[in-house]
């Protein structure tokens, strides 16, 4: 008798095997591979709930539309989570819109909205989800108040149609307007995030609120006790980033809700004279008293103008006492003679952002931990960090100018983005010592540069050879940022390709010649910000820029725009395939 032999394959692996190789995979991925290959896998992708991000920079309006049509539509009831973008891709949002209608995801729970126009969230704020819990509007990496202002505007009922949204339980919207705090109350919102808010929010926050995040909190017209009908039971992380003129405010928010909290991180920007009490120990101890010693506390301190340089010993004193030891608590403090102003942070340093501006001059570290990791020191010796004392920071802010600062070795292990200012005339080897000195680790894991000729008088302080070096030791880069105004003497330094680099601007008018050397060096850029001085030079610029690459989406600035509507007649007729395009002042942003 024949023993019959069965083969298993991989279609045959439990549902168990399938779902593990999928989380491997992006949602795209999974219904561009394996959708319509059989019943039984069909059955386990529509077990699977789908996450898909659709602000990529290398995707093009054709795949755009076909991810929306043909992936994201079929598979509608399945995605939880969506992120859209119009940064870098001009209407990608209504664009999707078009193909997707948002009432049809049934089970999404969360939506990410990249610099929508104001256009998008009124046509889709009356189709959310019912079952919506985590919205997140950003104003992208060209934050600017105005766009803030236009998304809220007191005149139109987007917001409050947000807030009025009962499924939602995390909201980042860029601000609420004072006329709409009325509507925070009845909410049942528990993680807020805000760019930017007036004071008096605190009088109108729901309780059921657990985390605030406020990037800019400014003074109001109207003064309300923050004491005075204050209930917040539930907030336990409060995250402020503010001015000296709402000081008062934050002593008494911390007075009332200080003993619940588990975690306080504060940044305060303090200037103008008789403003030394605030970089006292003792008066953030005082502040602090109420707060218990499960909360983590993050401080940062900055600014302040005619500071005694003499009360630097003084002042490192006041966070030698009781409270820091209790609360485990090392402070840095800098102080900087070129301004007569001060800062100190707690460490770890509690902020993505890192300006070098303080540490210039005279720099301690004051502690009273008694561990093996650190000990109490003198005021005057060396200061000494730990090797994850700066591991937050994502961002990198160097100042160079003619004397070479004496920059502290740091540990700045994880920078993604590297901001060069450059003052004056500097030796090539002093720079790169420095970056040596702070950012070494960093610099292969670099995707991000962005150099700022600062000088006087239009003088240009990069050298070629420093350029040269400079890409030769951040071999990641992907975004490149020059303000340099001899742009094509520069790249013709460079005679190594490099194909990493996607995105590049430069504030240079572009020529034909200088293109063609930025397409040899540069073979696969995808974005593309330079200046254009006309629009005759437009018209011969925009079918080169567009089509002879592969570029995805670009901006341009039109220093001589005269008649827009012109322009935009002339690019209908003549470049049909630019259907995405879009004249903003003297900025011109197309996609592909």
């Amino acid at each position: 008798m024949k023993s019959s032999v069965y083969i298993n394959t991989i279609e045959d692996c439990p549902v168990e095997i399938w779902r593990e190789i999928f989380d491997y995979l992006l949602s795209t991925e999974i219904i561009q591979s394996f959708s319509q290959l059989n019943f039984r896998i069909n059955s386990v992708i529509e077990q699977v709930q789908m996450h898909i991000d659709l602000s990529s920079l290398k995707i093009t309006t054709t795949m755009f539309k076909y991810f929306s049509q043909n992936v994201v539509r079929p598979h509608c009831n399945q995605f939880i989570s969506i992120q859209l973008s119009n940064e870098n891709k001009v209407d990608a949002i209504r664009l999707f819109q078009s193909v997707c209608q948002l009432k049809h995801f049934i089970n999404l729970r969360k939506l990410i909205l990249i610099r929508p126009t104001k256009n998008d969230l009124i046509h889709l704020v009356h189709n959310f989800p019912s079952q919506l819990s985590t919205l997140k509007i950003s104003s992208g990496i060209h934050r600017s108040y105005t766009y803030e202002e236009t998304i809220a505007n007191k005149n139109d009922d987007v917001i409050r149609t947000i807030l009025k949204l009962k499924s939602l339980r995390t909201i980042q919207i860029p601000m609420i307007n004072v006329e709409d705090f009325m509507y925070l109350p009845s909410s049942f919102i528990e993680h807020l995030t805000l760019d930017r808010c007036d004071k008096n929010i605190f009088h109108f926050l729901p309780v059921t609120l657990k985390y605030l995040k406020i990037n800019l909190l400014y003074n109001s017209l109207t003064q309300l006790d923050l004491t005075a009908s204050l209930n917040l039971p539930n907030l336990t992380h409060l995250i402020l980033q503010t001015e000296l003129d709402v000081q008062e405010d934050i002593e008494n928010l911390i007075k009332v809700i200080g003993k619940n909290l588990l975690c306080l991180s504060l940044d305060v920007l303090v200037y103008g004279d008789n403003v030394t009490e605030l970089f006292s120990g003792d008066y953030w101890a005082n502040l602090l008293a109420q707060v218990p010693l499960s909360c983590t506390i993050n401080l940062l301190v900055r600014g302040g103008y005619n500071i005694d340089c003499s009360l630097f010993d003084s002042i490192s004193k006041t966070f030698q006492t009781q409270f820091w030891y209790r609360h485990n608590l090392p402070v840095r403090i800098h102080f900087t003679s070129r301004s007569d102003s001060l800062c100190f942070y707690t460490l770890p340093y509690p902020k993505t952002f890192y300006d070098t501006h303080w540490n210039n001059y005279s720099t301690l570290t004051t502690t009273t931990m008694y561990d093996k990791e650190r000990t109490m020191y003198d005021v005057r010796k060396p200061p000494q960090i730990l090797d994850n004392d700066y591991d937050q920071v994502t961002i990198f802010d160097a100042y160079f100018a003619n004397v070479f600062e004496d920059y502290e070795y740091g540990y700045y292990r994880n920078i993604q983005e590297l901001n060069f200012n450059l003052y004056e005339r500097a030796e090539a080897t002093h720079i790169l010592s420095l970056l040596d000195r702070t950012i070494a680790f960093s610099l292969t894991n670099l995707t991000t540069l962005i150099l700022n000729n600062n000088s006087r008088l239009d003088r240009n302080y990069l050298t070629n050879e420093l350029f040269a070096e400079l890409l030769r030791r951040m071999p990641n880069l992907t975004s490149l940022s020059l303000s340099y105004n001899n742009i094509e003497k520069l790249f013709y330094s460079l005679d190594q390709p490099n194909n990493k680099i996607q995105y590049l601007k430069f504030d240079d008018l572009i020529t034909q010649k200088t293109f063609s050397k930025i397409q040899q060096l540069l073979p696969n850029l995808k974005m593309l910000g330079c200046v254009i001085i006309n629009d005759t030079i437009l018209k011969k610029m925009l079918p080169l820029l567009l089509f002879n690459t592969k570029l995805v989406c670009f901006l341009l600035n039109i220093r001589i725009l005269y008649d827009k509507r012109a322009l935009r007649l002339w690019i209908k007729d003549k470049m049909k395939n630019l259907q995405n395009f879009n004249i903003d002042g003297q900025n011109f942003h197309g996609w592909i």
